[in-house]
């Protein structure tokens, strides 16, 4: 396969649906993104301020972008974790923070909470995470609280004994994190196929309590009542795929319904966007490329699948993404960089949408095994040796420039300006008559955003 026919293939479908795309974006980010503020300029009288020049630059998004934090200190070197750590800075305004419970806590009793705890790979002890966090104005997301994957060995077979160590881990984790972590994914996984061609037979790694009837119901209500003033997330994964969507009688959105109708305390839904079909040799066709696209990144599809889980009325989340690299060579960057454009562009102008989270970020890194697919698949947005690729710069432009409001401004007769921003916060400098403030501003969504600055 060239490199010229996976471009070839995007290129057409993104020109194919350009119309629709472009349509729904523009309107959709003027719609859902930004907001009209007023800036009233004063003296120390009160009186308006006529021809005050005003500068005025965003400098933070409050819609969530972010990606998981897995790999932070994690890396061979001092150099290579600091580039690590100045990109998520850098880039990003969310993190994911790892709580698999079989790493987080490998030997019973002794939970790897603290930033100087014993190394597990890709599993950074939650203080290290949130600390780094909080020192550089992210927001620190917890994945999650109950998965069947990477549970600890040491958990007995009987479920009601099982609940009781899930009902002390809620209670710990809750001590320590709820004020610091504001999000919590409940749960994970829940419809992805994992029983055994004898459904009575349960999987390695799986526990009896994945069997249990009411799983999700238990789930949730024990994160309500350890997490009361926490946003909690139900998470699953690629559910658009023509095999698993059925608009209202997909399983995904039954799940949800019903938890919701029997009263869950499901505030936000989260739905991962994974495909793995990258760098794998010569195994990968024009033919499989094409169908892909039009699974993966047709924008009919994808506002298709949006358009109906709005209907739950709850904020939506892209919680793991991955976009492959179809072969390892710069021409092929660029097209997964122009693949997260099309996709950021059309989940950030949704009005359900409220954050995407890209997944692995570094090329290669994804697993201490070279087969992994997350590996193989070249889905970073940093090259192995920590280099920025085109797809981290194009998340990087389009919320640190393209999705940015910036404006030099002049108030009227009365010492009003107005201006149509992004939602976020914003730095001004007010300059008149010889006289200079500056100070912040914050345009948010369901505010009058009205903002009176007065001259001294």
């Amino acid at each position: 396969m060239s490199c010229m026919s996976s471009q070839k293939i995007v290129s057409e479908l993104l020109e194919k649906c350009r119309e629709v795309t472009d349509s729904r974006v523009e309107s959709g980010i003027e719609k859902n993104r930004k907001g009209d503020a007023v800036i009233k300029v004063t003296d120390s009288s009160g009186k308006p301020v006529p021809d005050a020049h005003i500068k005025i630059k965003q400098t933070s998004h409050d819609f969530k972008y972010g990606a998981n934090l897995f790999l932070l200190d994690e890396l061979p070197t001092d150099e290579e974790n600091q580039k690590y750590r100045e990109f998520f800075s850098q880039t990003f305004n969310l993190a994911t923070v790892p709580f698999y419970w079989g790493d987080l806590e490998p030997e019973q009793g002794r939970p790897r909470y603290r930033a100087d705890s014993p190394k597990v790979y890709r599993r950074p002890a939650p203080d290290l995470c949130v600390d780094f966090c909080e020192k550089n104005g992210i927001e620190p997301k917890a994945h999650c609280l109950v998965y069947d994957k990477f549970s600890p060995d040491w958990l007995p077979d009987d479920v009601k004994e099982i609940k009781k160590l899930y009902e002390k881990r809620f209670r710990e984790l809750a001590d320590r994190y709820a004020k610091r972590i504001p999000s919590w994914e409940v749960i994970n996984e829940t419809l992805q196929c994992w029983l055994n061609e004898e459904c009575n037979v349960m999987p390695d790694g799986k526990t009896p309590l994945f069997l249990e009837h009411d799983l999700l119901d238990w789930a949730f209500a024990l994160a309500k009542q350890y997490f009361p003033d926490n946003e909690l997330i139900i998470n699953d994964g690629n559910l658009f795929l023509k095999k698993q969507y059925r608009s209202f009688r997909s399983n995904y959105y039954l799940q949800i319904e019903g938890l919701l109708q029997r009263g869950a305390k499901i505030d936000k839904i989260g739905m991962q966007h994974h495909n793995f079909s990258g760098v794998h040799g010569e195994t990968i066709t024009e033919k499989e490329i094409a169908e892909q696209c039009e699974q993966f990144y047709n924008p009919y599809v994808m506002y298709l699948f949006l358009d109906l889980y709005e209907t739950l009325q709850k904020p939506l989340q892209f919680t793991e993404i991955t976009v492959p690299t179809y072969a390892d060579n710069e021409e092929e960057e660029q097209v997964q960089a122009e693949l997260i454009r099309h996709l950021y562009s059309m989940w950030f102008s949704h009005g359900a949408v409220d954050s995407i989270v890209y997944w692995n970020t570094v090329d290669q890194r994804a697993f201490e095994s070279p087969n992994w697919n997350e590996n193989l698949c070249r889905g970073g947005l940093l090259h192995k040796d920590l280099s920025v690729k085109p797809s981290g710069k194009m998340i990087q432009w389009l919320f640190g420039e393209h999705w940015r409001t910036n404006a030099a401004l002049q108030t009227d007769e009365t010492g009003k300006a107005g201006i149509r921003g992004f939602y976020g916060k914003y730095d001004i400098e007010v300059n008149a008559g010889g006289k200079r403030l500056k100070t912040e501003i914050h345009i948010q969504k369901g505010k009058d955003n009205c903002f009176s600055i007065q001259l001294m």
